[in-house]
């Protein structure tokens, strides 16, 4: 259970920025009139909707790849009941560093910070995966 809850704090993270998103990507085209055909693809959002909107669909991106192996990492921590305080502390970690990531993306976006946070996340699961190889498959 003590994996669920940083879990579901980043799904609700995660949450939130899809509804930022879809209330201001609503609001432009009903702002700009466009009709849906005009915003096929991914350069035609870039083309014709504002920066801001177009951070929080990177961003919400963001947050559904590397965030995809601490789901993954959650969810085998639950399965294989591999429990202790230090990775429950990494998970919290990870989702503090995505956090950041995204209030900084949709902020100030000063990429190096914002490659400080990514870095961070990534290196929050690298250590995650090495003490789940250590508890389960090396011990």
């Amino acid at each position: 259970m003590e994996y669920a809850l940083p879990m579901l704090a980043l799904l609700t993270w995660t949450t939130i920025i899809w509804w930022a998103l879809l209330l201001v990507r609503l609001s432009e085209i009903k702002a700009k009139k466009l009709l849906p055909h005009q915003l096929n693809t991914p350069e035609d959002a870039k083309e014709l909707l504002s920066l801001r909107q177009n951070m929080l669909a990177r961003n919400f991106a963001n947050l559904l790849e590397l965030p995809l192996l601490f789901y993954i990492l959650g969810a085998l921590s639950i399965i294989l009941k591999v429990e202790s305080e230090f990775s429950v502390l990494l998970a919290w970690l990870f989702v503090g560093s995505r956090v950041a990531h995204s209030l900084i993306h949709t902020g100030y976006n000063t990429v190096l910070h914002r490659f400080y946070a990514y870095v961070l996340g990534g290196l929050v699961l690298t250590t995650w995966v090495i003490t789940m190889l250590l508890n389960t498959v090396l011990l």
